[in-house]
Order: structure tokens, then sequence, then C-alpha cells
């Protein structure tokens, strides 16, 4: 017995004591803080549409984002709670992100429908190509934040699913910035070149998961 002990010393002697990892609120206010930031500065230096005030007295445009914001924070929440080990991973936290990326998808085809069948003219840009780029670009740097803030000290068992929220999260943070942004409201425009790039993002994520946030 007093061998055994002595080598469990042994091992032990070079240890040092492990920080509890934060909570998941705390990482999601956290995460949060950082992105609203980028949000905002990335518009300050991009210049803001000039007709945001006008749009945000339009109800469609107020919703959707909203459910983009809505979006971004429980997808943040889920990378956060599927991080963290033992209790938290729970498999209903892995869907509950996916609720506002269904709406967003109902109010863009909506969106559509409605402006087929209005004679009020609409707000468009050339941009296609360059909005594709920027939703990547954009959200590349709260992904970084996501991924150090989970892969630090988290023990995902479900690495694809969380790497998908992280990039979930953080493309629904582009997606508010570029719409602060460009002044073009063409829902057609709006769902090629704003919202694909959203699912791309979320299956770059899943491989940034497999690598990143796997034991």
């Amino acid at each position: 017995m007093t061998d055994i002990n002595k080598i469990i010393n042994d091992l032990s002697d070079d240890l040092e004591p492990v920080k509890v990892m934060p909570s998941p609120g705390f990482r999601t206010v956290v995460w949060l803080l950082c992105g609203l930031s980028y949000v905002v500065i990335l518009p300050i230096f991009l210049d803001i549409r000039p007709d945001l005030a006008e749009k945000f007295t339009q109800p469609l445009f107020i919703a959707e984002i909203i459910i983009a914001a809505l979006g971004s924070i429980l997808a943040c929440l889920s990378a956060s709670y599927l991080a963290t080990p033992d209790t938290y991973q729970k498999p209903s936290i892995k869907w509950i992100a996916t609720i506002p990326f269904i709406a967003l998808t109902i109010l863009l085809i909506y969106c559509i429908i409605d402006q087929r069948n209005t004679t009020v003219p609409i707000n468009t840009t050339l941009n296609t190509y360059q909005c594709f780029a920027d939703m990547f670009a954009f959200a590349a740097f709260p992904i970084i934040v996501m991924l150090y803030l989970c892969a630090r000290q988290g023990a995902t068992t479900h690495c694809n699913w969380s790497g998908a929220m992280i990039g979930l999260s953080s493309v629904n943070f582009s997606y508010i910035a570029l719409r602060v942004v460009e002044q073009n409201d063409s829902a057609k425009h709006i769902l090629l070149w704003h919202y694909t790039p959203m699912i791309l993002t979320v299956l770059i994520g899943i491989i940034l998961g497999r690598k990143f946030l796997k034991w």
C-alpha cells in the first residue's frame, strides 16, 4: 500500500491545479460582447447605409435583424454548452439554434413573394461576389474567438455539431453587419449572396470543429 501511495505522489508532484471552466452563460456573454463590438465597429469603417434609420421603421427589416441576432445568441449558447463536459451536453441543446435559421429562411421566401407583388421601388446594388466574400471575411474573427473560448478548456463529445454552431453563430453576425452596410433589399440577392454563405460557413465550422474541438 505504501508503494502505491508513493507512486501516486510521484505522479502527482508535477501536476498543476486546473482552473474551473467558465459557465456556458459566461462564455456566451463574453463572445457576444466581442461579436457586438465587431458588428458596431465594422460598419463605421465600411460606411453605414444612408437609409438605415428608415429601414428600422420597416417591420420586415426589424424582424430580419432580430431573427439573425437570436440565431447568433442561441447558436453561441449551444456551442458553449456542447463544449462543457458532463451534464451540459444534452441532445436537445443541439437543435435550439436551428429555429431562428428556419425562421430566417421562411422570412426571406416571404420577402421574395412580397416583392413580386409590390410596385414600390427596391434598393439594389451590383454587389454579388463581393457580398459572398464579405460574409466569410466578417465571420472569420468571431469564429477564431469562439474556437478559442470553446477549445481552451472544453471537452465536447459533439465536435461536429459544436463547430457547426460556432460557424452559424459567427456568420449571423456577418449577416447583420452586411445588412447594415449594404444598401440592397432585393430578397433574391440576400438569399443567394448572404444566406448561401451561411450554409457554407456552417460546413466550414464542422471541419474546424473536427480539428480543434476533438479530444
